[in-house]
């Protein structure tokens, strides 16, 4: 008895045809929808994880549509980081103070 060689090609091509009529997992619909982003796929990932597939797409939509694309730690990075951090800066005239100025 011969085994017959497997040809994955063909396998991927039958599989892709078997699933083609059945909608695409949430995840790689909300990717091809723009929510795209690491941030966008784990929230989308958390959702999906106490969700059915049917769920998760219309919630995350929703979820991510209500607030920037961007994660809260990206937006206004400069302002948020500088004021949760000054008291520990070094601004302009506590500088002064420690440092000498570079003319003298």
């Amino acid at each position: 008895m011969s085994k017959q060689a497997f040809d994955v090609e063909v396998a991927m091509r039958r599989i892709a045809e078997a699933v083609r009529p059945f909608p695409k997992a949430a995840l790689f619909a909300l990717a091809e929808e723009g929510f795209h982003t690491p941030f966008a796929q784990l929230v989308a990932c958390i959702i999906s994880i106490r969700t059915l597939d049917e769920m998760t797409g219309p919630v995350a939509r929703r979820l991510l549509s209500a607030r920037p694309r961007q994660p809260p730690w990206q937006r206004s990075r400069r302002r948020r980081s500088t004021t949760s951090s000054t008291p520990s800066l070094f601004t302009r005239p506590r500088r002064a103070r420690f440092m000498p100025s570079p003319a003298g």
